[in-house]
Order: C-alpha cells, then sequence, then structure tokens
C-alpha cells in the first residue's frame, strides 16, 4: 500500500468529488419540467429523498466502517451509487426508476461512502482536522460543477436525454471512483488502536439544547442551499446566459467556501464562524429579495453557494470540539438527520415557487435563516453527558 498521505489526500478529494454529483440537480429538474411535462414537486424528489435516504444510511455507517473497514465501505458506496443512477435510464418509461436510483440506491451508497474520506483525511492530517475536512467535502461540491458542464454538455450539445445523461455519468463515475475507494485506508498506527466511540445516546442529545441549536441551525442553512442548489435553473429563466452554467458557479463556489471556511475554524472560534456563516447566509438572501428583477440576479444568487459551503464542514468541527474526536461518526450522524428536515422543508418551498415565485421563497428563507442563527447563541448545556467543553 503507498505511505504518501498527500496521495492518500488527492484520493479523499477525488472520492468525494465523485459522490457530490447530485448537486448538480438543478439542470435535470429544469428538463424534466420543460421537455418530459413531470409535475415541479415531483421533479425535485429524487433530490430530496436522496436527502432522506442518505442521512438516514449515515446513522448506521460508522458501524458497517467498523465492521468492514474504511476501504470496502468506500468500494461498495461507489458501487452501488453508480447503480442508482444508471437505472435511472427507465425514468422516461416510469419517473419511479429515477426516484429510486437517485433518491433510494444512490443515497444508500454516499451514506455507505460520504464519512470515510473525512475520518481517513483526518487520520493522515490529525492537526489539519478543519481544513481537512473542508477539503474532503469540498470535492464533493467540486464534482458537482464538472458534472453540471458535462451534463449540459451531454443534453444540450449531444442530445441527449436527461435519464439517458444520468445513466452516463453513473457509469463514468464508478470508473473514476473505484480507484480513490481502494485507496481509503488510514495509518497503519491506527489499527491497534480501539475503534470505540464514544458512549452517548440520542435521548440525551435531544435534551442538550447546544445539540438542538446546532440542528435548528444546521437544518434551516441547509434549507436555503438545496433550494438555491435545486432551483437555480428554473429561478434564472430560459434567457438567462453566463460562461459557465449556473450549476458550476454554485457548485464551485460551494467547494471554496467549504475549503475557506473550514481554514477559518482552525484559525478561529469554530462557534463564532457559525454564527458568521448562517447571519452572512441570510443576508444574502435578504439582499437578493431586491435583486430578481437585475439581469445578474442568479449568479448572484449562485455566488451566495459560497457561504451555504460552510454549512458541512463547521457543523463537522464544531461536533468534534464539543463531543471530541471519537464522538464525530456518532454525533455527527445524529446531527445529519437535518437534511431530512431540509429536504422536507424543500419540497414545500418548491410548491411555494411554482405558485408565487422565487421572491416569498427568499422571504420565508429569511425568516428562518434568522431563526436558526438564534439558536446558535446558547452557551451553556444541561446535559454534558459524552461532552467536552462547550467553548
Amino acid at each position: 500500500m503507498p505511505n504518501n498521505k498527500y496521495l492518500i489526500l488527492a484520493a479523499v478529494v477525488l472520492l468525494q468529488a465523485c459522490i457530490g454529483r447530485t448537486y448538480s440537480w438543478s439542470i435535470y429538474d429544469a428538463e424534466f419540467i420543460h421537455n418530459y411535462q413531470v409535475d415541479p414537486v415531483l421533479s425535485t424528489l429524487p433530490f430530496n429523498v436522496f436527502y432522506v435516504v442518505f442521512p438516514l444510511t449515515l446513522l448506521f455507517s460508522h458501524q458497517l466502517i467498523a465492521r468492514i473497514g474504511t476501504r470496502l465501505s468506500a468500494q461498495v458506496g461507489i458501487a452501488l451509487f453508480a447503480l442508482g443512477w444508471a437505472l435511472s435510464m427507465f425514468g422516461d418509461i416510469n419517473f419511479m426508476f429515477t426516484i429510486i436510483g437517485v433518491g433510494v440506491i444512490g443515497g444508500i451508497g454516499v451514506g455507505m461512502t460520504y464519512l470515510v474520506p473525512i475520518l481517513v483525511g483526518i487520520a493522515w492530517f490529525p492537526n489539519r482536522g478543519g481544513l481537512i475536512t473542508g477539503l474532503a467535502v469540498g470535492g464533493f461540491a467540486a464534482g458537482a460543477a464538472l458534472v453540471g458542464e458535462f451534463s449540459n454538455f451531454l443534453i444540450y450539445t449531444k442530445q441527449f436525454t436527461p435519464f439517458s445523461a444520468l445513466a452516463v455519468v453513473g457509469c463514468l463515475y464508478l470508473m473514476v471512483g473505484i480507484l480513490p475507494a481502494t485507496l481509503m485506508y488510514r495509518p497503519m498506527a491506527m489499527y491497534g488502536q480501539s475503534e470505540k466511540t464514544i458512549d452517548i445516546s440520542l435521548k440525551a442529545l435531544i435534551r442538550d439544547p447546544i445539540f438542538i441549536g446546532l440542528f435548528t441551525a444546521m437544518t434551516v442553512g441547509l434549507t436555503a442551499g438545496f433550494f438555491v442548489n435545486s432551483k437555480i435553473v428554473l429561478i434564472a429563466g430560459e434567457g438567462f446566459q453566463s460562461v459557465i452554467s449556473l450549476v458550476a458557479v454554485f457548485a464551485l463556489c460551494n467547494a471554496v467556501g467549504r475549503v475557506t471556511w473550514g481554514a477559518m475554524s482552525d484559525a478561529f472560534s469554530v462557534s463564532n464562524c457559525l454564527k458568521a456563516n448562517l447571519l452572512l447566509q441570510a443576508l444574502s438572501i435578504f439582499s437578493l429579495l431586491w435583486l430578481f428583477d437585475v439581469d445578474s440576479a442568479p449568479l448572484l444568487l449562485a455566488v451566495a453557494g459560497f457561504n451555504y459551503g460552510g454549512v458541512l464542514v463547521l457543523y463537522a468541527s464544531r461536533v468534534r470540539e464539543c463531543w471530541g474526536e471519537n464522538a464525530i461518526t456518532k454525533v455527527y450522524s445524529w446531527l445529519f438527520l437535518s437534511n431530512i428536515v431540509a429536504a422536507t422543508l424543500n419540497s414545500f418551498l418548491s410548491g411555494i415557487f411554482s405558485e408565487a415565485g422565487a421572491e416569498r421563497v427568499a422571504l420565508i428563507l429569511f425568516i428562518i435563516l434568522m431563526v436558526g442563527c438564534a439558536g446558535l447563541f446558547i452557551r451553556k448545556s444541561s446535559v454534558m453527558v459524552g461532552r467536552t467543553a462547550s467553548r
């Protein structure tokens, strides 16, 4: 096995890039609505189901990783992810194939894989946890930028159906992703250490005001990102032109945001970074309330992906800070259930968007983002079981 930690780091980023393609969903969403007469709420369902199945699988992934190892978990996960997207080819016969393929099978595959690059990266670079987490999940977003451009090429230049495009990209990711999945192992020194995780129950966590504050804040941050991510093409309209697609701009800003916020969390207080991140999200959404009629507004909306990029980095760092290294997989998996609530809210907002427009949705998002930001100002917890310091 190679012992070059920078080779491992490259594999970490590449593997996350391979499972981040769901972030390009708005391209397919617009095609389904405009050219295949799929209901707007139904067209977003594969995306929303994915963000229900993915975090549910993540609940059990730490047990699976402990049982079969990081490498096999990543290999099986990337294979399931690719299989699910390949199954979407039959969505033109029945859209349920796309929902099951992308949402269910793809969600299980990503749930098995997602924590592996983060755990492996931190194991090789233990003193740069925030930056490494940012690089890892930054790859998740950067992959969507490449897929967004490639999907545009397949659909609009080569005249592929969106269902065929989904299958092509799925097969491509299997070929690209299997090699970095094979490199997902931790330093040999770690294999002599205990795999025991911290003994803390979900019942204890839901009584912990800090956990509830983090759950609320992460939920609303994800909700804002999900909506923009899944609807940005429709918000822009057919007449909008940019050098590269809005999906790619959003994904690239998202990737840069993840790395930047991750590095900032190593240098500054994670708690303060969380508050600043959510406040900037709220302000960016609020400013866009007055800019929807401006030609560049969709591009500004895509750039807002920078703030959204901090969500999945900063909350992982905060869990590590509050509950300790051994709690990352367990506590963060429970915190990650906020994706389910966010996906549900996104379905609700998609219906409002189709009836009342983006301005109404932006107002709702601004209000809930401010509520989430307020939840982060909780400083003390009445439940200290399994916790370290709540800095």
